[in-house]
């Protein structure tokens, strides 16, 4: 049928535009820019949806509720690597001594310390100091920036 085939290739799609972010994410070893919290949300999502959509259409609708099923398993491989690395950069901040710990004043910051010793993701004439400063509330367009 062709659902099916467009199920099967919209299935592949949607795995293969993961690729790079779980890679680089591995790579880096950090989420970056991505939210935690949101992809609380959206990776059970995934699965709810894809549950939904299986109940309505059963198996014979298994190209259309598929999909979500594979993206919500990526989604929560990528979220299980960014818990991960944010757990090991919080004990390695508070040098694993629990919530009172005292700051490691060495790291400037995970995202930042992840980000620029990446090899090929870090141009020499940058300023690592603004570099460091950027994190998921700081905003893409600055004053006085182009654009």
């Amino acid at each position: 049928r062709l659902a099916d085939v467009l199920g099967l290739g919209s299935t592949l799609l949607a795995s293969i535009q993961y690729i790079p972010q779980l890679y680089t994410t591995w790579r880096l070893q950090s989420v970056l820019s991505l939210s935690i919290p949101m992809m609380l949300i959206q990776t059970p999502g995934s699965f709810l949806w894809a549950a939904s959509l299986a109940a309505r259409l059963g198996w014979e609708g298994w190209s259309a509720w598929a999909v979500y099923g594979v993206t919500g398993c990526l989604q929560g491989i990528l979220l299980g690597m960014g818990i991960a690395f944010e757990v090991r950069d919080w004990r390695k901040r508070n040098g694993g001594r629990g919530m009172g710990g005292a700051s490691n004043d060495n790291d400037n910051g995970s995202v930042a310390s992840s980000y620029a010793s990446a090899e090929g993701h870090f141009d020499e004439n940058e300023d690592i100091d603004e570099l460091r400063a950027e994190d998921e509330h700081t905003p893409l367009l600055r004053r006085g920036s182009p654009g």
